[in-house]
């Protein structure tokens, strides 16, 4: 008897309990959350925190840096700094040909530190306004993933927390999103790849009726809330 909000393929939404939900039927797989109730970077300087989280550097003293090979990731991020008026130096690295390094001051872009210390993500961000999630979610293609069709995309990573708030992140900002665990050549004793699949389709129809299950053992809660649904991942 659980309250489902569904629509058929051309009706309205509804609120149907779950034993009454057709064939076909449509769900909402996101939700839009405002945010920016506190302190949130620019979308500008969100793009910059993906570009620092999944390539940059944490050196000692006062430099972050990006060391990079592929001509399209160096071009990328000489873009976003002179965009942010910060200041750079690129070079090639001489102890490893084809590499170039690209240097800022910790200075010039203080907010690197805050939003992700020392390099992690942190649930804080999605309290971000919409538009720096977003700004943030779409820079991932060009860093730790890479791009699905004309406007979905991929994100990698051997961190199960940052996947976590990565997916939580989308599902908050009108966009689905999935998440697999992926174990290369089947060897238990390997770290485990976290693929976070992400695009722009905030609906999805279910083709079958739900089986009722009879496996459940203990209690079971109900969770409630104000407006009497809520968006899972």
């Amino acid at each position: 008897d659980h309250r489902l909000l569904t629509k058929c393929q051309r009706g309205n939404w509804r609120v149907r309990p779950a034993t009454d939900v057709p064939c076909n039927a449509i769900f909402k797989t996101s939700g839009k959350y405002v945010g920016g109730l506190g302190v949130s970077p620019s979308p500008l300087q969100a793009r910059l925190l993906a570009a620092y989280l999944g390539d940059g550097r944490l050196e000692r003293g006062r430099r972050r840096s990006w060391n990079a090979k592929k001509g399209r990731k160096i071009q990328r991020l000489h873009k976003l700094l002179t965009e942010l008026s910060i200041s750079f130096r690129s070079a090639p690295i001489e102890s490893a040909p084809g590499w170039t390094q690209t240097v800022i001051w910790s200075t010039d872009a203080t907010w690197l530190e805050d939003f992700t210390p020392l390099r992690q993500l942190q649930w804080a961000s999605l309290d971000w306004s919409f538009a720096a999630r977003r700004a943030f979610l779409d820079e991932l293609r060009y860093w730790d993933g890479d791009s699905v069709g004309k406007v979905g995309l991929r994100f990698f990573t051997a961190k199960q927390a940052e996947a976590e708030i990565v997916t939580a992140m989308a599902a908050l900002s009108e966009m689905s999103v999935s998440v697999r665990v992926d174990v290369r050549d089947n060897r238990p004793d390997q770290q485990p790849q976290y693929v976070v699949n992400i695009n722009d389709r905030v609906e999805r129809a279910v083709s079958k009726r739900p089986k009722p299950t009879t496996n459940l053992f203990g209690e079971v809660y109900c969770l409630t809330v104000p407006s009497g649904f809520i968006v899972v991942r």
